[in-house]
């Protein structure tokens, strides 16, 4: 392969300085700052059966390997038993586990075994034992009363069964006894301790261990380097990890093994562009990918919570031929669901079933949730139906209800919510507040007020503890409230009171006091910032959606100017406005409908700044309401804001090639403002 210019390797952020080996470097910036030089191809034989240096850092010329290690597999043919002579060591491995006290009766056990145990027998023994305790005074028996030709083969099935019992402490100790009796250790040695060290999440250790074989004049294979390069990571080496990926990246065997460990290390890191980088590399060097390396990248991605990248490489993968398997299928409908793509889940769930394989209770849950959010109520039907007919481990459970429950909630379908919450109790489940939550959201669409005080009193006779959601969800309640009769906000703000007092005394002094002008905005922010201190931060953004909801219902027009403002200020409404070359825009999808109306204003104001300060309007200005189809008491936000943009005579209209777009243009803006004198 001829040589590959480094400028192709990195489609993202290159750097043009490789680091130093002396470089502190952080895994989180790495790779997508790297320069890889490229390949070095050699024309001499001699050249290309060179090995590598075992230790990255090491300057030293490459160590020529001792001799071959043999493995000798305990359970393979090479030491077949009969089955009598297998049951009576499986006895003896039995009988040694449970001996008691241990010094003793070890020795006592194994001396009186009525015929001769051969080195053979004893590699059995120690690989069927399960304690390591009486695993190494076993071994340390037949280290000195039968005969060994090969004493290296004893140590290192005993230190598989550490590894089997994660007994970090007696694999150490035992490496310092094997040195001090002269038994020289091997490859399988090293291995088997890197592994365990790796099993006990001793990165520092494995690292340790790997940089000691250069001292045996021992040369590890390329897997066994490739798979340390997550240790250097973990143990605070990022330099040496990323020189050992650049001596293996271009070897015959073992670079699958360091591409896998290293977009594994960058996803766990959050460097997902360092992850995309790599598997640009292996595209670049023209390495072809395997299931394994598609199957890190699209985990890798769903975390990124990139969605769209997920589908971009798992096309690509079907275009290489290869077949996804459950673990492929997994990752896609977490991704999928979470991202709200319902058709592309959807999909992935019927080829799952095409293919018989299972789906358990969590894909499913994960597609109820998605279905529920976005009022799919003829596919959350399906779902649930189709569960309840399945095997263990795929029924219903606590979560599949309360997804139901919040489909049927957003509908407003309250016999089929008392349906299913009732259904629920029979089988068995206890109901938490995840699905009373769900239960008042129900009652609340519907505008049953009373049921609503009797669900709240109820968890409070049952003693289940509220939290935050809870009382988000009562605020969402009284949000389809404020235009009904002022009995019924009041019940709802009473039981926002009884589960939550300071955001009920909050809801109250918006609201309901008279606010003469000595409640001037730094105390709304002030009472405001009183409440947010003590809500969790993902509940933020929705209560305040609800909050500018009501005081717009109540025309509190300057209040829900003030708290939005505030949230602005504090950043838990971020990026609400954007400026483009050819294009203004503004942002609602994470808005409520009474926030929308207060952001467009507030835009509004914005723009009358802009032009009368001479700055230049782009040609198109445009508001971005999003694109899900969620129907939250049975409105969409584009639907609403619509109406709204026609009582005042706003000159948008929606875009048909984009869903939820509204746009305009700079001169129709212009003469809106100008006509409705708001310059």
């Amino acid at each position: 392969m001829a040589a590959t210019s480094h400028s192709q390797f990195f489609l993202l952020s290159p750097l043009k300085n490789k680091p130093s080996a002396n470089s502190s470097l952080s895994l989180k910036t790495l790779h997508s700052k790297r320069h890889f030089p490229p390949p070095q191809i050699s024309l001499s034989a001699h050249e290309t059966s060179q090995t590598t240096t075992t230790n990255p850092s090491s300057q030293n010329p490459p160590i020529q390997p001792r001799k071959t290690s043999i493995w000798i597999n305990p359970k393979g043919k090479l030491m077949s038993f009969s089955d009598e002579r297998m049951t009576r060591l499986k006895t003896l491995a039995a009988s040694l586990d449970q001996s008691k006290p241990p010094d003793g009766t070890v020795a006592s056990i194994l001396s009186a075994q009525t015929f001769p145990i051969s080195e053979a027998d004893a590699v059995r023994v120690l690989d069927t034992m399960k304690r390591s305790d009486k695993a190494l005074l076993a071994l340390r028996w037949f280290l000195k009363n039968i005969e060994i030709r090969n004493e290296i083969i004893l140590y290192n099935v005993t230190f598989k069964n550490f590894r089997k019992s994660k007994d970090w402490n007696r694999t150490e100790s035992l490496f310092s006894e094997l040195l001090q009796s002269g038994v020289e250790p091997d490859i399988i040695t090293f291995t088997t301790i890197i592994s365990s060290a790796k099993q006990c999440n001793l990165p520092s250790k494995a690292v340790e261990f790997f940089e000691k074989m250069s001292d045996f004049n021992l040369q590890p294979s390329n897997l066994t380097r490739a798979s340390i390069i997550g240790s250097y990571f973990h143990s605070g080496q990022s330099d040496k990890a990323l020189q050992l990926y650049d001596q293996i990246r271009t070897e015959k065997d073992g670079y699958q093994v360091a591409f896998v460990t290293m977009i594994k290390n960058y996803a766990r890191a959050g460097n997902y562009d360092g992850a995309l980088n790599v598997f640009e590399e292996m595209r670049a060097l023209e390495i072809k990918p395997n299931l394994i390396i598609y199957n890190c990248l699209l985990d890798a991605m769903k975390h990124a919570n990139r969605p769209w990248q997920v589908k971009t490489i798992y096309k690509e993968m079907l275009k290489n031929n290869f077949e996804p398997d459950r673990t492929t299928f997994v990752t896609l409908i977490r991704s999928f669901s979470k991202a709200r793509y319902a058709k592309d889940a959807l999909n992935i769930y019927q080829q799952m079933k095409e293919q018989n394989i299972r789906l358990d209770t969590m894909l499913y849950n994960h597609l109820l949730s998605m279905c529920a959010d976005l009022g799919l109520l003829e596919e959350t039907e399906q779902l649930f139906e189709e569960m309840k007919n399945l095997p263990e481990g795929s029924r219903p459970d606590s979560w599949t209800f309360s997804s139901v429950l919040t489909a049927y909630s957003c509908s407003g379908r309250v016999s089929d919510a008392e349906r299913v919450f009732n259904e629920m109790l029979n089988a068995g489940f206890k109901p938490d507040i995840f699905l009373f939550t769900s239960l008042v959201q129900c009652y609340g669409v519907a505008k049953r007020v009373g049921e609503v005080k009797r669900v709240v009193d109820k968890i409070a006779e049952l003693a289940v503890k509220t939290d935050d959601r809870f009382s988000a969800c009562l605020l969402n309640v009284a949000t389809h409230n404020c235009d009904g009769t002022k009995e019924d906000f009041d019940v709802i703000l009473e039981c926002i009171s009884s589960v939550n007092l300071k955001l009920g005394e909050l809801v109250n002094f918006l609201v309901l006091e008279d606010q003469s002008e000595n409640n001037s905005d730094e105390l709304i922010k002030e009472r405001i910032n009183e409440w947010l201190e003590t809500v969790l931060g993902p509940v933020r953004k929705p209560c305040l959606n609800c909050l500018l909801d009501i005081c717009m219902n109540f025309g509190k027009i300057k209040t829900a100017r003030v708290i939005l403002d505030y949230a602005i200020e504090l950043k838990i409404y971020d990026g609400l406005h954007e400026k483009f070359q050819n294009m203004w825009v503004l942002k609602l999808r994470s808005l409520s409908i009474g926030g929308a109306k207060v952001a467009f204003n507030a835009w509004t104001e914005d723009l009358k700044a802009a032009l009368k300060s001479g700055e230049k309007i782009p040609v198109l200005v445009g508001i971005n309401t999003g694109h899900g189809n969620h129907k939250y008491g049975g409105k969409r936000l584009i639907n609403e804001l619509k109406v709204y943009l026609g009582e005042i005579n706003a000159p948008f209209h929606e875009d048909s090639e984009r869903g939820g777009w509204l746009v305009s243009t700079d001169v129709a803006v212009q003469d809106w403002l100008e006509t409705e004198r708001l310059l």
